[in-house]
């Protein structure tokens, strides 16, 4: 039932939303009305007695009546008249209103229930008319008044009805027996019950419900299997319940036994009844434990108009058994349950007799969870980093503000039910003049709503302070605070706390997603929730607000009130929320009335010679203060120290209407000290310049730093010296100035000495920031072995701010650089590491980010001065860590938020060598180094990976995926951000177009007269549908359920995402903007592009001439032209993706771009580069504020997307084909060159202010040759480490000198596919054309130019079909086995000849995947050692004698193991065989549907004494290989670099893990526990180093491998392939962190 309001008489709502009568059956008699006086005789004065009868007689009259000549006839005829009169069409009783449903529902469930309360009305009752009086629903008290009361916050309310109405002409075979029975069963069924099923119960019953409670007791008594639900209820409380039975009940008894209408429930409220009394006698048994309060009527009911009498006499109304309370109530039978108001005396009574038994019931609950609350709030605290509610404790006279309340708009926004949660939030919205008094009503309204217990959430948007300007940290606090209110929420917030969300704070849209759509807003909640945000427009993007609450539908009613100054979009904000928003600006006559009350308040206590001289003050006040609240209680809080007629005469004289006199007036007051005024002054710079508000312990602790000087009581000094502008919260305990314009006045010339520099008050702040960062407690740890101690961390409250707002003060003092620059110097070169660690402990990287774009800003402002060169190199080197911190976000953000200490001496050595990080810290004794290979300085472009060699024809960025399709029909998709290749699809045509859907489930595949859409994840080799289209597609978009096109001839088309079917189809014919003549034919002109817009309700045709076509796509009708000055064509066309944003852009032919407003078609800015090139790609950043393009000469821009202003530009080489595309956090572009895929991350991406980037950065690219190396080959005992190349180069790397050299060049430069060393200094050399060289190596192989290190043994050709796919030596190196998919030879090096041949023939016998591995040798029976060959092939483990090859040593092995479902075996990456422990370690590649995946698995050998052979013989033991299940290893690996051998540490199984670090595992020789082949499963494992992705993303052509480090024995380098070089990482494995296999893949503080 809803309910409306209903301004035209005093009864303020009437019902809504339901047609009256209701529907028949029970519903619908529960409903009636009682009788009318007009429609039966004898008259009705009033409602009849609320057993629930409304009866025309009573006992006496039906005795006298009964001694008359014909009383059976009166009785039939009043029985007659009553029941014909029910036949009649139903009416709303105007004292009653409606009955209520049947059954139990629920009225109010709190938010954290503990106890639920029952009610249950009596005879001829309903569940809602029985407890409300009249037809005001808000009379409802159960369900309106008492979940707003002290004591109820935990108690869930319900109400159960029951058919008790007697006067209907239905037959009834119902007693109390069944009633009661019918309440046990919804009492132990109830769903919220059950939900809670320790929460205990108090039953409250009116008359004859009092009895139904009874027997539903003794059911629950009764119930053998479950006795939870009598020990849940604790308590019942009956309202005139007739125990023993009442004479009216047995009038009404006789009545329907007149009537032949059978109510056999009569009989048990009759006196005297013996079902009362036996209900009596079996509930008196089951009170043990009960609580017992009884309310007894003690005024007479009029029935009927002839006579009054007591319903339920005191006597029946006393069960009087032990334990019982009982009280007497002012009242009658009817109204003892139902109450004029709350402020009604026996409404009082009730509710704190409920209340204190809820208290007595819930007092250990209470307290526990209280101490829940509070520990749950302050994880809740972190992990929202919510600062507390806004302090509204600003002096307010009584009654001001007063006026809202009476306002018929706020009451409606404050008191209608919520009709449809689909309608939204509703909004009150509060507009004004500065200064008039808006966050003094803000402050009312909250007071005004906690007053009436309801639930209030309050923010207050604070000017000058931009951490308390942001969206995100209004919802956080509204989050936290609404925590604090409701149990359910602090739920959803902690299970996403557990969930390892990370909440990016500066992303509202994602803080919005996590906290409210997926969170909050789902949480079940009866009562509404109000949300009171203050000053609105001192939030720069409010709209922003506005869109999120526009596409939410909260579960509960939700309702917003906002206070902000008049802003211009209004209008539109109205338009998009509806008729849910109320604007309403505060009148200039209330806000004056509430000056006057404000100042008769604050100037009552003024000694002024006589009441009328205070009211004249009063108005010359009022008549200067104009409009301005803030201005009056300036004046009022001065006029209370002026003591004398003169003293206030003088303080009206001296201030004007400007408030500049009165803080001068302040500070001169002020500067009276003048002992303390150093203090004073460094109090208003550390309260005006700082980034957000200090706590008094941070304020102290900084005073400290920069004074040397402590304070006994910070509070006190502050209010003391300069409490007339700087104030303290009390309940926060932040400092900051009485208001904004204080700070604006201390900035100017009218502060006079006491006016702040900005720049001297950054420099200031900085340097006493920069003097604790470089405190020798935050000293940097000196080996790496101390990271993993126990590190204090110091107690140092100033320490958070410092850490995280540095950067903000150096930005700030740019131009105030000889004294920052020397300590900028000194603290980069000690203590910048435990800086950035700190700033990545905090769980994301925006520090880093913000704090190199303000280094930029200080930088960049140096470089504008003169110095002298020691302060030249200072500059220098503090411009290169400004790079560094981006880079380091950037190229080693997931490192340093997984291991925030890897930034001490992991993270250093991998930077490039001409960095200043790499200079001071990538080579410390002992630390991790890099050898060969890397950078010399940050490149934008991170990384490079080669696709396929066809060239691309289309590409496609999606949420963590790439897309590139080719004119063959093929189409490749790489995973991000590893550039792994996921899958490959076959369609039959060649690509032209490519999209992936939102969610990446879908890949829609446009060709020239097809279009298809495919499953990503799915195992069929064919597309999901495929249509036949007239012409190519121009764009393609997609919803969640379809998909939607623009093809060449004009059209626009919708088909069913899964299914293909046609939705829609519109001819969508050109609109020139100039008509032809009348009577001229108008030609339709085909579209060159086109684009949809975000929301796609609008789309845009380009043409070849002409201006941009606009139309709606739902309607396809014509909106307008965005027209320009250019009639070039029109190339690119890109509506904004921010839904937020209504921006076109629009490419034209010579790289011309302009920028509409595509709602009106107005041209916003248009912007052509130098050169006239045309564009070959144009992409937006996902939040619509940067876009890229590269043109057709290479050169890649970014753009600032609502001005077309150059960020940054890069020269590369130019292509056939260029695509770009962003990747989903838009930090990193894609970047589709012919068949490289670059990744491109300039840190302009990663600035989140650009309002100082004067110039475009100029990027730098270092173009990859055309060499790139295909394979790579570690010596096995010497730190050198060979690769091969596609254009025939044998190059050689030293890990120890870090030199490189070509070894060797073929002259034909033909590509190398294999190579093999041999432990005496043999190589081989494989190429694409089945050619083998073997060399000799000398011993000096990083020899000076005129040495020749590669001497030729041999060279032949393999014979066989199919290419050279493995070389190896075997572990002597005397023999070499060459592997093909036709053959494997065996060739000897002494002799230059093959040895030994297999052959597999291609019909029936080939192999489909295998891979060869060295055995080391073994001592046989004669002494010899035997040197073996291992082969895995097709599920096979075989062995060979490398002298007597192809003979097997042997039995072949099966190997009982499984990989993916469907899928096929592609190859085998490694087989590695430790011999010690019999451990062998295989990767297998395997592919399904295109999609490339490996798994690794491991065996055992298993040796068991051969027992069936003749006595005295010894025959060899049975072996066996055992798949070892180490699910939580194979979780983690995503590639397997090989086995450490360490006698010293023990051997290690090395990998690379999922998310890049190089880890291991041990692998000992015996079942050890902990160790793949152990007793039991591993439980943890080692973090090493990490591999940045340039290192890995070329790792699925060339995988890593160890090799020797050189620096000892048993020592372990790990060798990385970056296209065209190699990167050694030698003592990476001494660096250890242990990580459970069991943790959450979670980061830092996230």
């Amino acid at each position: 039932m809803s309910y409306r309001y209903n301004s035209s008489g005093p009864d303020r709502y009437q019902t809504g939303g339901m047609s009256h009568p209701q529907s028949a059956g029970a519903n619908s008699n529960a409903s009636r009305s009682g009788l009318s006086s007009t429609t039966e005789p004898p008259s009705v004065n009033g409602p009849g007695p609320h057993v629930e009868a409304n009866v025309t007689t009573n006992t006496s009259a039906a005795n006298s009546n009964a001694s008359k000549s014909a009383p059976p006839s009166f009785f039939r005829r009043w029985a007659s008249d009553r029941l014909a009169s029910r036949q009649k069409p139903e009416e709303i009783d105007p004292e009653e209103g409606i009955h209520g449903e049947l059954g139990l529902h629920p009225l109010h469930i709190s938010s954290d229930s503990l106890i639920a309360l029952v009610f249950v009305h009596g005879l001829k009752g309903g569940s809602v008319k029985t407890w409300r009086k009249g037809t005001d629903p808000q009379c409802f008290w159960p369900k309106y008044w008492l979940p707003r009361e002290s004591g109820f916050e935990n108690a869930s309310i319900h109400s159960f009805g029951y058919d008790s109405n007697w006067g209907t002409t239905r037959q009834s075979i119902l007693n109390v027996q069944d009633f009661g029975h019918a309440l046990f069963e919804e009492l132990r069924t109830n769903k919220h019950l059950r939900e809670h099923s320790e929460s205990p119960i108090i039953l409250i019953g009116h008359s004859m419900g009092g009895l139904v409670i009874k027997k539903a007791l003794i059911s629950a008594h009764r119930d053998e299997k479950d006795q939870a639900l009598r020990k849940r209820i604790r308590s019942i409380v009956f309202l005139a319940t007739p125990h023993r039975g009442s004479n009216l009940g047995s009038v009404l008894k006789n009545i329907m036994a007149v009537s032949r209408i059978p109510k056999p429930f009569l009989a048990d409220v009759a006196s005297k009844s013996l079902s009362a009394q036996h209900i009596n006698d079996q509930f008196t048994r089951c009170t043990d434990g009960l609580s017992i309060m009884s309310f007894y009527e003690t005024l007479p009911m009029s029935v009927g108009g002839l006579s009054s009498v007591m319903v339920v006499d005191k006597a029946s109304a006393i069960l009087g058994i032990k334990g019982e309370r009982s009280s007497l109530m002012n009242a009658n039978h009817r109204d003892i349950c139902k109450f004029d108001n709350r402020e009604d005396p026996n409404y009082i009574k009730v509710r704190d007799a409920m209340s204190a038994e809820i208290a007595v019931i819930l007092h250990d609950v209470v307290l526990s969870k209280r101490e829940e609350a509070r520990s749950q709030l302050a994880a809740l605290w972190g992990f929202l980093g919510s600062h507390p509610q806004p302090d509204y404790s600003y002096d307010r006279a009584p009654g001001t503000c007063s006026w809202i309340e009476k306002r018929q708009d706020f009451c409606d926004w404050r008191d209608a039910p919520h009709l449809a949660t689909a309608q939204g939030p509703s909004i009150y919205w509060i507009t004004a003049s500065p200064g008039t008094g808006k966050t003094l009503l803000a402050t009312h309204v909250i007071s005004h709503l906690q007053q009436l217990k309801l639930t209030c959430s309050y923010y207050h948007f604070q000017a000058g302070k931009t951490e308390s300007q942001t969206i995100s940290g209004c919802l956080r606090s509204i989050a936290y605070q609404m925590a604090q209110s409701h149990a359910a929420v602090r739920q959803v917030l902690i299970r996403s706390q557990q969930d390892n969300m990370s909440l990016d704070f500066d992303d509202t849209r994602g803080v919005w997603a996590n906290l409210y759509t997926r969170g909050i807003l789902q949480v079940k909640i009866s009562s509404p929730q109000y949300w009171v945000i203050d000053a609105l427009d001192e939030c720069p993007k409010y709209n922003e607000l506005f869109t999120l609450l526009s596409n939410e539908a909260p579960t509960f009613p939700l309702r917003i009130f906002f206070t902000s100054r008049k802003v211009g979009d209004l209008q539109r904000m109205s338009q998009q929320l509806g008729p849910s928003l109320v604007s309403v600006e505060i009148p200039t006559h209330n806000t004056l009335e509430d000056i006057e009350t404000y100042l008769k308040d604050g100037l009552a206590e003024l000694p002024v010679g006589s009441e009328n001289e205070r009211m004249e003050l009063t108005g010359t006040i009022l008549s200067k203060a104009g409009s301005s609240f803030l201005w009056a209680r300036l004046v009022v809080n001065e006029l209370q120290g002026a003591w004398t007629d003169q003293s206030i005469k003088d303080i009206l004289e001296r201030i004007p209407v400007g408030m500049v006199p009165y803080y001068q007036r302040a500070i001169d007051k002020i500067a009276q000290n003048q002992r303390d005024m150093p203090v004073v002054k460094s109090m208003l710079v550390w309260t005006l310049a700082v980034a957000r508000p200090l706590h008094m312990d941070e304020l102290a602790h900084a005073l400290e730093l920069d004074l040397q000087k402590t304070f006994p009581s910070i509070s006190t000094a502050v209010e003391g010296l300069c409490g007339q502008l700087v104030m303290i919260d009390k309940n926060t305990g932040l400092v900051n100035l009485i208001h904004p314009t204080a700070r604006e006045f201390l900035l100017s010339d009218s502060a006079r000495d006491f006016k702040v520099d900005a720049v001297s008050a950054h420099e200031r702040v900085g340097l006493a920031c920069l003097k604790l960062l470089q405190s020798k407690e935050l000293a940097p740890p000196r080996h790496q072995r101390l990271i993993r101690a126990e590190r204090d961390t110091p107690q140092l409250p100033f320490l958070g701010y410092a850490t995280e707002y540095l950067s903000d003060h150096l930005s700030g003092a740019r131009s105030s650089a000889h004294i920052l620059l020397p300590q900028l110097e000194s603290f980069f070169k000690s203590h910048a590491l435990t800086w950035i660690e700190r700033m990545c402990q905090q769980g994301d990287l925006d520090g880093l980010i913000r704090s190199g774009k303000n280094l930029g800003d200080f930088v960049d402002a140096q470089q504008r001065g003169s110095f002298v060169m020691s302060q030249r190199m200072q500059v220098r080197a503090v411009a290169e860590w400004s790079v560094t911190l981006g880079r380091l976000a950037v190229q080693f953000g997931s490192a340093l938020l997984r291991s925030p200490s890897s930034i001490y001496f992991i993270i250093p050595p991998l930077c490039p060598k001409g960095t200043e990080i790499y200079k001071s810290f990538g080579k410390s004794p002992g630390g991790l180094m890099v050898s060969a290979g890397g950078n010399e300085d940050w490149e934008d472009c991170l990384a490079t990976a080669t696709t396929e060699d066809e060239p691309p024809s289309a590409f496609a960025c999606g949420e963590a995926n790439i897309a590139v399709g080719r004119r063959s029909g093929s189409i490749e998709v790489v995973q991000y951000p590893s550039l792994q290749p996921e899958l490959t699809l076959k369609t039959d045509l060649p690509v032209q177009m490519l999209h992936i859907t939102l969610d990446g489930r879908h890949i829609a595949v446009g060709s020239h007269k097809f279009l298809s859409v495919w499953v990503r994840n799915s195992e069929s080799e064919e597309p999901l549908w495929k249509a036949r289209l007239r012409s190519p597609c121009l764009t393609l978009a997609s919803s969640s359920t379809e998909l939607f096109a623009i093809t060449a001839n004009g059209r626009a088309w919708t088909w069913d995402l899964l299914t293909g079917k046609v939705l829609a189809e519109q001819k969508l014919a050109y609109k020139p903007f100039n008509p032809p003549p009348e009577g001229d034919l108008l030609l339709d002109r085909a579209p060159a592009c086109a684009s949809f817009s975000p929301d796609r309700q609008m789309l845009a045709l380009g043409y070849s001439s002409g201006p941009v076509c606009l139309w709606g796509f739902d309607q396809k009708e014509f909106i307008d032209w965005a027209t320009d000055s250019n009639d070039a064509p029109c190339e690119h066309l890109l509506f904004n993706p921010n839904p937020d944003s209504s921006f076109l852009l629009v490419g034209y032919s010579g790289s011309r771009l302009s920028l509409f407003d595509s709602w009106s078609g107005e041209l916003i800015c248009t912007r052509s580069p130098d050169d006239d090139t045309r564009f070959e790609s144009i992409a937006w950043s996902p939040n619509g504020k940067l876009f890229v393009t590269v043109d057709v000469s290479g050169c890649l821009r970014v753009w600032e997307g609502d001005t077309l202003a150059t960020l940054y530009q890069v020269q590369t080489p130019p292509a056939a084909f260029r695509r770009l595309g962003f990747t989903s956090d838009g930090r990193t572009i894609i970047d589709i060159a012919d068949s490289d895929l670059r990744v491109w991350s300039p840190t302009v991406l990663v600035r989140k202010n650009r309002d100082l980037e004067a110039s475009p950065i100029n990027g730098h690219y270092r173009a990859l040759s055309g060499s790139r190396i295909t394979v790579i080959c570690a010596h096995p005992t010497r730190a050198v480490v060979f690769a091969g190349t596609n254009d025939g180069k044998v190059l050689v790397y030293d890990a120890e000198t870090g030199q490189r050299r070509e070894a060797h060049v073929d002259p034909r430069r033909i590509y190398i596919t294999e190579l093999a060393i041999s432990p005496d200094r043999a190589l081989a050399v494989g190429d694409v054309n089945r050619d083998v060289r073997v060399y000799q190596l000398d011993n000096k192989l990083i020899a000076p130019e005129d040495v020749k290190p590669l001497q030729i043994l041999f060279q032949f050709n393999v014979d066989y079909p199919g290419p050279i796919t493995q070389l190896l030596f075997d572990s002597s190196g005397d023999y070499l086995l060459v592997s093909t998919v036709g053959s494997d030879s065996l060739y000897s090096i002494s002799k230059a000849s093959c040895v030994g041949f297999i052959e597999y023939p291609d019909t029936g016998g080939e192999r489909r995947v295998w891979k060869w591995f060295n055995i080391p040798k073994k001592k046989e029976k004669d002494g010899n050692k035997a040197n073996q060959f291992g082969l895995v092939a097709d599920g096979q483990l075989q062995f060979y004698s490398v002298e007597n090859f192809p003979t097997q040593t042997g039995d072949s092995f099966p190997l009982d193991y499984t990989v993916e479902d469907r899928s096929v075996e592609k190859n085998i990456n490694i087989v590695t065989l430790h011999e010690p422990s019999g451990i062998m370690v295989l990767e297998i590649c395997h592919k399904l549907r295109g999609s490339t995946k490996s798994v690794t698995l491991f065996f055992q050998r298993q040796v068991i004494a051969n027992t069936t052979a003749p006595e005295g013989e010894s025959p060899p033991p049975n072996i066996s290989w055992l798949l070892l299940g180490e699910a939580n290893l194979q979780s983690k690996i995503s590639h397997v670099l090989g086995i450490a051998y360490d006698h010293i540490r023990g051997d290690r199984l090395v990998f690379l893990d999922n998310h890049s670090w190089v880890s291991s595992v041990p692998i000992t020789p015996t079942k050890n526990k902990g160790a793949p082949g152990g007793e039991t499963s591993l439980k943890e494992y080692k973090q090493h180093f990490y591999a940045p992705s340039e290192y890995v993303s070329y790792s699925q052509k060339v995988p890593p491998m160890l090799m020797p480090d050189g620096t000892g024995p048993g020592t372990t380098a790990v060798v990385f392939c970056r296209r065209e070089d190699v990167v050694i990482v030698r003592r990476g494995l001494k660096f250890e962190e242990v990580r459970k296999f069991d943790e959450r893949d979670e980061i830092a503080g996230g």
